[in-house]
């Protein structure tokens, strides 16, 4: 039962069970950020999150509680990791060994993830526990909400830390600000300080719940409920006078593609690339690592080609799996046929696991693998920080390129177009064929976080994807797709007029 401290006019919980309200709190956490139609529960989660603390007996129970509303929050929001189950690219039959290594994953991920709601929990108790409710107690407690999401980014990132990665805010799958994205007018904090403003408006609602008196919480909650419902600002898009075709695929894996005969896989990639080129667009973005420079023998026969097929000058953003120095990379390729020029710039910001083995995993598959198969296999898969963007002498009309991962950290965008305060929009690449089934709650996720990050640096973000949706991402925080322009086997052209 929920109970009113007639003192101090705090919420507290009776009768039930401390670590049930940690699930609930978690839970509701958890799934905000998930479904668009739950977002609201994010303000219980937050509100059910400091009610623990504040009831917990000791320092020590309000961060494992706090801890264990983190984890329960992280696995339901890291939910879409069983999507890639079997994890057949490894080249082992589907089963128990697969879900271990899935569990491996997924499990440690969430603990370390969740580490920042239980120091949350510390520093209340500690600190914060004998201060007197007042809007300035709020606005402290709100930030720490906020630093605390970030502090479990940063020790996911130590957790992962390996070959090419760094101690990062990246990861930030969780963060409860991006359930606000789907809130009508708060959604317009995004634009100062992204996804962190948002987080502690979170924050700052759900505690003024809890500890403020009766009926400023009421009238509080009111406002938040009446203005979920008002439309953000509005803001005229840029007119940049720009067509721009976004290709999207359905190739599953390299495998599948393998079993197409070498004139069948030719015929798909020109399909594409000729409708793009007949839709008379003046950019063309292709999928994440969709290899199209690879048919051909240099770039001069690229731009040959493309001469013979179009009088138009266009930029056409390929990307390709290359060796530089000795390591492998993802490598953006951007082709510019009126200058004849190719710029090449690479991935920064790598999947732990997909893209490289964080060290600690690499013990342990050393453990399950004796014959060392399993981490030969990987090890030819990894990837490494290449060349970045801001080390290539870019002209302001070329795109800056977003890979696919790297829309997770909050400075993703921020990072390539801090020097280019000219760039038309960002291009995004996107490859999901990993995936064995469609990761829908990835998907809404990610079209948050690109949400707040176009917000964030009022700049348009344009999506093109292998197995997942062709979007488009505006600086009034709105989402669109693309007018579909033409279709073949395995592949779709859409069309945006910026």
């Amino acid at each position: 039962m929920i109970f009113f401290n007639t003192r101090r006019e705090l919420i507290t919980i009776k009768n039930i069970s401390p670590i049930l309200v940690c699930v609930a709190a978690g839970t509701a956490l958890g799934v905000s950020v998930i479904n668009i139609w739950l977002w609201p529960l994010v303000i219980l989660g937050t509100a059910l999150t400091l009610i623990s603390v504040i009831q917990a007996k000791s320092i020590k129970n309000a961060f494992l509680y706090g801890w264990l509303i983190g984890i329960v929050k992280i696995l339901w929001s890291l939910i879409w990791f069983w999507s890639v189950y079997p994890v057949d690219w490894i080249g082992l039959e589907p089963g128990l060994f697969h879900i271990v290594i899935l569990i491996l994953y997924w499990v440690p991920a969430a603990m370390t993830l969740g580490v920042g709601l239980g120091y949350f929990g510390w520093v209340y108790k500690k600190y914060i526990s004998s201060w007197p409710p007042s809007f300035a107690t709020l606005f402290i407690l709100s930030f720490i909400w906020m630093i605390s999401e970030g502090l479990g980014a940063i020790v996911f990132s130590i957790y992962t830390l390996g070959p090419g990665s760094d101690i990062t805010l990246g990861f930030s799958f969780g963060h409860t600000g991006y359930a606000l994205i789907e809130h009508g007018l708060l959604s317009e904090a995004a634009r100062i300080g992204g996804v962190y403003t948002l987080s502690f408006l979170v924050g700052l609602i759900s505690f003024a719940l809890v500890l403020l008196k009766r009926n400023t919480a009421i009238f509080l909650l009111l406002i938040f409920v009446i203005t979920a419902f008002t439309p953000s600002v509005p803001i005229a898009n840029k007119n940049l006078n720009l067509k721009v075709a976004l290709v999207g695929t359905e190739f599953s894996a390299p495998t599948e593609q393998q079993q197409m005969s070498q004139e069948e896989r030719w015929q798909v990639h020109f399909g594409y690339m000729k409708a793009a080129i007949e839709s008379g667009s003046d950019v063309i973005v292709l999928p994440e690592d969709m290899r199209l420079s690879s048919w051909f023998a240099s770039p001069e026969e690229i731009f040959d080609t493309y001469d013979s097929l179009s009088d138009k000058d266009v930029i056409i953003i390929d990307s390709i799996r290359a060796v530089e120095d000795g390591k492998t990379v993802l490598q953006a390729q951007i082709y510019d046929t009126k200058t004849r020029q190719v710029y090449k710039f690479d991935k920064q910001y790598l999947v732990p696991q997909g893209e490289y083995i964080p060290f600690v995993y690499q013990g342990i598959i050393s453990l399950l693998d004796p014959s060392g198969f399993l981490k030969k296999a990987i090890s030819e898969t990894a990837y490494f920080p290449g060349v970045p963007q801001s080390a290539v002498d870019l002209p302001d009309y070329i795109p800056p390129v977003l890979f696919c991962f790297e829309s997770v950290t909050p400075f993703g965008v921020k990072n390539i177009i801090k020097a280019r305060s000219g760039a038309p929009f960002v291009a995004h690449l996107v490859s999901h064929a990993w995936f064995k089934r469609e990761p829908e709650v990835l998907w809404h996720q990610l079209d948050a976080m690109l949400r707040a990050q176009a917000l964030d640096n009022n700049v348009i973000i344009l999506q093109a994807a292998n197995k997942a949706p062709v979007k488009a991402f505006y600086p009034n925080g709105q989402s669109i797709k693309p007018t579909i322009f033409a279709e073949g086997r395995g592949w779709s052209v859409s069309v945006i007029d910026l």
